[in-house]
């Protein structure tokens, strides 16, 4: 009888640490630290290919100091900067002009160009969208603000799923 006991309850301890790896094998979101940033963002999918770059420190012509931090995941991409010397509005949109230029320079179709503002991160951000022909696929960026010296893009290829989610989810803080 003691053995019979013993068995199920070894039983009973392997399917719960199984069930325990299980679940935190089927979160999808994405925790992450870097330079200023801590934040996290759900791309809807199981993601293990992740990389975080080292934070890139430059200087613009106009004397502004950045900081750029990439995170990569499961193809896609969230760029965080972080500005010296500049604050933003945070209640205020994005433009639309500079929204649309971005997008082009990645040879989108003009015509294909949609933008939709919405709250991500807490504040009014903004989505663009438009197909790349030569690479026969759709271009998600998404930008918004972290802090009012801080802005945030997300960039997802060919999956408004993944880019919609990430939207939904994304929260970033900038750490003193």
């Amino acid at each position: 009888m003691k053995s019979i006991l013993r068995y199920s309850i070894a039983l009973i301890i392997m399917a719960l640490a199984y069930f325990s790896v299980a679940l935190s094998a089927s979160d999808t979101t994405i925790a992450f630290e870097t330079g200023p940033f801590t934040g996290s963002v759900d791309l809807g999918e199981l993601c293990n290919d992740i990389k975080i770059e080292e934070p890139k420190h430059s200087e613009g012509q106009d004397g502004t100091i950045q900081t750029d931090c990439f995170i990569h995941a499961c193809g896609s991409t969230v760029l965080l900067s972080k500005y010296a010397y500049v604050k933003f509005d945070m209640e205020s949109g994005f433009s639309t002009n500079d929204a649309v230029a971005d997008l082009s320079a990645t040879g989108v179709d003009k015509d294909t160009i949609q933008i939709s503002e919405q709250e991500i991160n807490g504040h009014p951000g903004m989505v663009i969208t438009g197909y790349i022909p030569e690479r026969e696929m759709w271009m998600y960026i998404a930008n918004f603000y972290v802090s009012p010296s801080a802005l945030g893009k997300i960039l997802v290829w060919d999956n408004e799923r993944k880019m919609t989610v990430a939207v939904k989810t994304i929260n970033v803080i900038e750490m003193s």
